[in-house]
């Protein structure tokens, strides 16, 4: 849609005192070698600044495997789209683990999917929970629960288990509601 401005998500830049990029990361993970860095760079900018202690929280980042993260539009999607016009998508027969696949009408947008007619989309994936990033007016179903959906892009917890699982998620969403991505623990 014109004049929508598309979320950023989760990318990290540390720039020194000159303007030269250090650090990037995308995705979660990785914070002592980020928190080092940091330090790094601030003794480098500052060589007689007292810092305090490092922190010692630990990184709850998931090792093991696990779906990676998902982002549903075009730009980034392992699935073929076809870009900024309504398209009516069909399932395949079978779906591959770390991937999802559509169905019904989808508008695909450079960082997002806007759900039209019939839209659903099936999800293989090994996690413990799956979070979904949506935006815009209207309802996302899943599992037989509904998730009411209005505004700006926020996160919901789809599937919240104690150990992880590799499982196939079926999920219909009403036209309008704004897809932007599946997140995983």
């Amino acid at each position: 849609m014109e004049g929508v401005q598309e979320p950023v998500l989760a990318a990290e830049y540390l720039i020194d005192a000159f303007g030269q990029i250090r650090h990037t990361q995308f995705g979660e993970g990785d914070y002592a070698q980020t928190q080092q860095q940091i330090r790094q760079l601030l003794l480098e900018a500052n060589p007689i600044a007292k810092l305090p202690a490092p922190t010692d929280v630990p990184d709850k980042t998931p090792t093991g495997a696990q779906t990676p993260e998902l982002y549903l539009g075009y730009r980034n999607a392992e699935t073929q789209l076809i870009p900024d016009q309504p398209t009516n998508y069909q399932f395949p027969k079978a779906t591959r683990q770390n991937e999802f696949a559509l169905a019904g009408t989808w508008t695909a947008g450079a960082e997002r999917l806007v759900a039209g007619d019939g839209a659903e989309l099936k999800l293989d994936y090994q996690a413990r929970k799956v979070h979904l990033v949506v935006g815009g007016t209207g309802a996302v179903t899943s599992e037989g629960k509904t998730i009411q959906v209005s505004g700006a892009p926020t996160l919901y917890t789809l599937v919240d288990s104690d150990t992880a699982k590799h499982a196939v998620l079926d999920l219909k969403l009403t036209p309008g509601v704004e897809a932007y991505a599946l997140t995983f623990r």
